[in-house]
């Protein structure tokens, strides 16, 4: 019997069976042309001797494709080849974004998500029935019609596949590192919806309700529903019909994406080191304060304070009761104490930062290190729940707040809106930067921040830089490429 991992697999012969798949546009909301996908698979199914069976949607959009393969015990639970064919591309993409083919990469709508992972099932199925050999198990193939938002006509048919299966595969794309994706993001969709009255805008304006208004008005109260745990975003708005009108009525969807274990692991990490370094400032502060009723006084600095008290205690024993001096010999214990818990908690967290994929390219950039990057990997993951980086920089809250007057858009102080602790590392990142100007040259932002300096206060200088290297961190999640340095020797301290 052949071993299936000596079967003769050919990238270019699999790439040209996969040409007229990408040319065949499927976008979810035209059911029409995802039927024509389905007829193609359907085909080549049919050729390879499957029984196929074509399942109309319930909501009027493409069809759903279920094939059985040749087996003594077809039709029984097996092996489910679960993938989808919609594709998230209008009619028309083909023009602008044509298949082709470079080295070894391939460029088509639709040819990584998914039906490049889709056509590597069929071949394989095609390999064995030519080698004569046959699977343990019973396979089934499904290929649905509307993945791309979220399978609201399918959810029914993909469970009840699911549950009478042993095992079920998605070719979706692996991970940037060439990992296999085993998991996906809690995800819930919202649809919202104001209601306002109409009035001409010209001559009866200040009689009408915007329902436009109105849905504005909620979009910082729910993206500020965010928290470590689950991101909340408004992405869609539908609404107005003439631009003379007052609009009343105004749609809107809302993605809301939970964490995976991985993340609340992490951030749970973080946690538990910022609550412990806020206990030893108090521990430290509070060391001071005695200290001074005392009539002792040390420099500000950890380091004056770490190498002085020992030798307060030591030799200035008559200058404080025998309580006191034990009160305080009690706190330097706790001190001591945090400053293992924490430094314990941060040694875990640079481990997960040396074996992430994710945080390693974020510590290409300028000012971050292994405590920031593990907490944008916790908090985001890769990014996907943001359009671009200026959304992920807004749920910061590192964007100035803004208000009109006479005509006029006048931007204030920055909204301080979403994590405050991710803010606060974006911040101190950006100050690390700031203290070193000879390093500025260095980085491909160095002309921008040279003449920001020129013009901008110190400490909006920090926030602006902060919400620059926010942005870019989106950028490097979302792309899965390291950040573009001009010289990359440079030792950041967080």
């Amino acid at each position: 019997m052949t071993n299936p991992l000596d079967l003769p697999f050919d990238t270019d012969e699999m790439l040209t069976g996969l040409h007229p798949w990408i040319e065949t546009e499927s976008p979810t909301f035209e059911g029409a042309a995802v039927n024509r996908m389905m007829d193609v698979v359907q085909h080549e199914l049919a050729i390879l001797g499957a029984r196929t069976e074509r399942i109309p949607s319930p909501m009027g959009l493409g069809d759903s494709l279920r094939a059985e393969m040749p087996h003594p015990k077809a039709g029984e639970g097996g092996i489910l080849l679960l993938g989808h064919m919609d594709t998230v591309h209008p009619i028309g993409t083909l023009a602008k974004l044509p298949y082709k083919r470079e080295g070894e990469i391939c460029y088509g709508p639709g040819l990584m998500d998914m039906k490049g992972g889709n056509y590597v099932y069929l071949d394989a199925l095609r390999k064995l029935l030519a080698a004569g050999i046959e699977t343990p198990l019973p396979v089934t193939v499904l290929f649905t019609p509307d993945e791309e938002i979220g399978t609201p006509a399918t959810r029914r048919l993909i469970e009840e596949e699911a549950k009478r299966h042993k095992y079920i595969l998605v070719p979706e794309p692996a991970r940037p590192d060439g990992g296999a994706v085993i998991g996906r993001y809690a995800i819930a969709r919202f649809n919202l919806q104001t209601r306002g009255r109409p009035s001409h805008a010209g001559w009866a304006l200040s009689e009408g309700r915007s329902a436009i208004a109105e849905m504005a008005k909620a979009v910082g109260t729910i993206e500020g529903m965010t928290t470590e745990d689950c991101t909340f975003s408004l992405g869609v708005f539908h609404a107005g019909q003439w631009v003379n009108c007052v609009s009343s009525v105004c749609d809107a969807e809302v993605l809301t994406m939970a964490k995976t274990q991985e993340q609340l692991d992490l951030q749970a990490l973080h946690r538990v080191r910022s609550r412990l370094v806020s206990r030893r400032t108090a521990t430290m502060n509070q060391i001071r304060a005695f200290l001074i009723e005392q009539g002792i006084t040390v420099r500000k600095s950890v380091a004056a304070l770490r190498t002085s008290l020992q030798a307060i205690l030591d030799n200035r024993d008559d200058e404080m009761s025998l309580r006191m001096r034990k009160l305080i010999l009690g706190l330097q214990q706790d001190w001591i104490w945090i400053d293992k818990r924490i430094e314990m908690t941060t040694s875990e967290i640079e481990g997960v930062s040396k074996s992430e994929a994710s945080c390693q390219r974020l510590m290409t950039i300028p000012g971050i290190g292994p405590i920031i990057s593990t907490a944008v990997v916790a908090a985001v993951g890769n990014g996907e729940a943001y359009d671009r980086g200026g959304d992920f920089a807004a749920w910061l809250g590192l964007v100035p707040r803004q208000h009109s007057t006479g005509g006029r858009t006048i931007l204030g102080r920055i909204t301080k809106r979403g994590s405050r602790y991710l803010r606060m590392l974006f911040v101190q990142a950006a100050q690390v930067i700031m203290m070193r100007p000879k390093n500025w040259p260095k980085f491909s932002f160095g002309p921008w921040l040279e003449a920001a300096a020129t013009r901008m206060q110190h400490n909006k200088l920090g926030v602006a830089l902060a919400n620059k290297l926010a942005r870019i961190a989106w950028s490097v999640l979302n792309s899965g490429k390291d950040f573009d340095w001009k010289e990359k020797e440079f030792a950041t301290a967080i």
